[in-house]
């Protein structure tokens, strides 16, 4: 971990949004082999990419049964770093429950579950990357990152 930095991680809109406003509580990744354990206890920046995933509300309903309408707002609203919470457990998913917090099919995928999520109203101006990457704390009005 980089001294006086949190880790951040680029999702495509609206599923930062969802994050933001805590109706996804589990990011998903199929690729991760290795469970980011070193994430538990600490915060996560979520930044919002300028690609829009059109799919997400054909997901949302597949995964969970929920009717889901995208606002437009959420296509128009800014990138950047929209919130950051604390990692409270990274797993492998596996149930209905875990498809429900995640809003997507995701049995075998590696879970980041979130708690503890502060939106940050207006968004911070940031340029994401792929992969995990380091954010000033400072950005995120946070002293530590713990």
């Amino acid at each position: 971990m980089k001294a006086g930095h949190t880790y951040c991680i680029s999702l495509w809109r609206p599923w930062p949004y969802f994050i933001a406003v805590r109706l996804k509580t589990i990011e998903t990744r199929t690729t991760w082999l290795r469970l980011p354990e070193y994430l538990i206890g600490r915060r996560l920046a979520i930044h919002a990419a300028q690609k829009v995933d059109a799919t997400a509300v054909g997901r949302i309903f597949a995964a969970t049964g929920a009717r889901m309408a995208i606002p437009r707002e959420y296509a128009d609203m800014p990138t950047g770093i929209i919130c950051h919470a604390k990692v409270h457990n990274v797993r492998r998913l596996n149930s209905l429950i875990d498809a429900r917090s995640a809003l997507c099919l995701c049995e075998g995928d590696a879970g980041i579950c979130l708690t503890d999520i502060v939106r940050l109203d207006p968004p911070v101006p940031y340029r994401g990357h792929q992969g995990l990457f380091y954010v000033p704390n400072h950005l995120l009005g946070l002293e530590e990152a713990r």
